[in-house]
């Protein structure tokens, strides 16, 4: 029945960085639009910097930079995807929220391992929609909690 196709599913938030990837829509808090951020030296290259969201301080990642995709302009970063990771929240930057999916158990598969593409490092699963195949992240793998111990410090030196 389409109740229980329902239950064997899941909902995932789709964004483009040259091809469809996916979160699951567990981890989301919002999106919002790019906005301006403040550079912190010191922290991995892909980490570009720290925003405020009302009052709170978020690390955002440039996806890009993280799935060492190729640079885009500053034109094709337009959203900020706002996750929850390690009980704190992060930004995400992506060029473009495309879609909310559901996709059912069924259409989920392991990633195959194929060649040395660095992307796939952060691939938990893939998801096959009636348009092709969806790239689903692993926000785990996206950060090593110690490359944010700096957001801690600062919450340190301010006490």
């Amino acid at each position: 029945t389409e109740e229980q196709q329902r239950r064997n599913s899941k909902k995932y938030l789709t964004f483009l960085l040259d091809e469809s990837y996916a979160l699951d829509m567990s981890v989301i808090i919002e999106i919002i639009q790019f906005q301006d951020y403040t550079t912190v030296p010191e922290t991995p290259d892909y980490i570009v910097g720290i925003t405020n969201l009302r009052g709170r301080v978020l690390p955002l990642i440039d996806m890009r930079a993280r799935l060492k995709l190729r640079p885009g302009d500053d034109l094709t970063r337009k959203c900020i995807i706002i996750i929850r990771f390690e009980g704190m929240q992060l930004g995400l930057i992506v060029d473009n929220v495309t879609d909310l999916v559901e996709i059912d158990e069924d259409k989920i598969t392991s990633p195959p391992q194929v060649g040395d593409n660095y992307a796939h490092v952060f691939v938990k699963e893939i998801g096959i929609l009636d348009e092709g195949v969806t790239l689903v992240i692993d926000p785990e793998r996206l950060v090593n909690i110690n490359e944010l111990d700096f957001l801690e410090e600062d919450e340190e030196d301010s006490l």
